[in-house]
């Protein structure tokens, strides 16, 4: 998939914001604030573009910055905090040589600044209520003053040559869909699922038998052909009201669909405690 240069349109929004906030009027402001979200969610969607090899393939439906993030933070607990770049020995693990050269820095805002700004610039993106009204809040002032400082800090972060930075220890694996799927083995761990970037499949990181000792199987689900006895099985992305499921001894067809039941608590899984029906999907 070919990468969205969301950095220059992050620029854009930013230019965007600062010439209606040299423009007078209630509704330059509003779209100065506009603007300036945009520019937050680009430069989330940039950072989300280095990791797509380690998140599910649903987190490119996303468009708040929190949500993204809690899915880059997922893969990588540091994926908003900035980056300096260094190159040569380290003598020292962890602590730049005097003789090591800087390349830059690439600056991100924090998950929790990130949300901030964009639910403080979108309160401005709204009639004001009552209350703000009565008390002053939320006006034409609050937002162009909120908006310059906020566009300071994107000015700041766009101003590096540094971006998309991703380096780390990885364990990886292709797809059989073709895709590069990866994750940092610092947050991988024993029987841990594994979504896969491109198709959606759902893999399972497992102890193997023999050299590697540990790989990816498919994750799936199976039961007995109500026909002929014979198992059956299926993947687990594939799991879904109305999914059906041939046979492969007899091709006996078998519709698979999920459930979900009522119980006292402290009953037992078997449902033999249950008072009252089941209620099923339909």
């Amino acid at each position: 998939m070919a990468k969205i240069n969301y950095r220059d349109r992050a620029r854009k929004h930013v230019a965007e914001a600062r010439a209606r906030l040299a423009e007078a009027g209630e509704a330059a402001a509003r779209q100065a604030c506009l603007a300036l979200r945009m520019a937050i969610e680009a430069l989330t969607y940039q950072n989300l573009q280095a990791y797509l090899a380690e998140t599910p393939n649903s987190v490119m439906a996303q468009w708040t910055p929190k949500k993204v993030m809690d899915e880059l933070l997922a893969a990588d607990p540091n994926a908003d905090q900035t980056t300096t770049v260094f190159i040569g020995v380290e003598k020292t693990p962890g602590v730049p040589s005097d003789d090591m050269q800087f390349l830059g820095e690439d600056r991100r805002f924090t998950q929790k600044w990130g949300n901030k700004a964009h639910n403080a610039l979108g309160s401005f993106l709204h009639e004001p209520t009552i209350r703000q009204t009565e008390t002053g809040k939320a006006t034409e002032a609050d937002a162009r003053l909120k908006a310059a400082a906020i566009a300071d800090e994107l000015d700041r972060i766009l101003a590096t040559s540094l971006f998309s930075v991703n380096m780390g220890e990885f364990i990886s694996f292709e797809c059989v869909c073709g895709f590069h799927v990866k994750r940092r083995s610092s947050v991988l761990s024993h029987d841990d699922q594994v979504i896969c970037g491109g198709c959606g499949r759902h893999w399972i990181y497992k102890e193997l038998e023999g050299d590697p000792a540990y790989g990816f199987v498919p994750d799936g689900y199976s039961f007995p052909c109500l026909s002929c006895g014979e198992t059956c099985q299926f993947e687990a992305h594939e799991l879904g009201d109305g999914k059906i499921i041939a046979c492969a001894g007899c091709g006996a067809q078998a519709e698979v669909f999920t459930q979900f039941a009522v119980r006292p608590a402290g009953a037992g899984a078997d449902g033999a405690d249950c008072a009252g029906d089941t209620p099923t999907s339909t």
